[in-house]
């Protein structure tokens, strides 16, 4: 008799969990690129990509992300870490600007040769209708293969 073997809930989804260290090392995506955190070193390069994209640069989250600030929080509530505490805090100290940059996940698409090729993110701060810029568009006004 064959054995049998117990399928995992939600295996066939093909649903991932998510977890601050798979956000920092990345997602298998489509064309053999990786899904992942930028990093604080990345900084230049997402600013290039950005450039390319959008004409109005907003440095804002730009510059959280050169200091190390972007999306920490996020990451963090990756962990497990609860985010009202600290965002509540910044509300108090009417600091919303850096919670926005901590909200925030900038998130890159790197190619099998480790190049960046794409990115998700908002560029920028000011209030308004979300101009997040999907990695396709980025891709496509760079002139890069889709």
């Amino acid at each position: 008799m064959a054995k049998k073997t117990k399928k995992r809930p939600g295996s066939s989804t093909g649903l991932v969990r998510v977890t601050k260290q798979k956000a920092i090392d990345g997602l298998p995506g489509p064309d053999g690129v990786r899904i992942r955190y930028a990093l604080p070193e990345e900084a230049d390069k997402v600013t290039s990509l950005l450039k390319t994209a959008v004409g109005d640069l907003e440095t804002g989250h730009l510059e959280a992300l050169a200091e190390g600030q972007c999306g920490m929080w996020l990451l963090e509530g990756l962990s497990g870490a609860r985010l009202v505490e600290p965002l509540v805090r910044a509300a108090a100290a009417d600091d919303m600007k850096s919670a926005a940059a901590a909200m925030s996940l900038p998130l890159v698409a790197q190619d099998r040769d480790g190049h960046l090729v794409g990115l998700s993110a908002r560029p920028s701060t000011q209030p308004g209708p979300s101009r997040s810029l999907s990695m396709r568009r980025v891709r496509a006004r760079a002139g890069w293969r889709i």
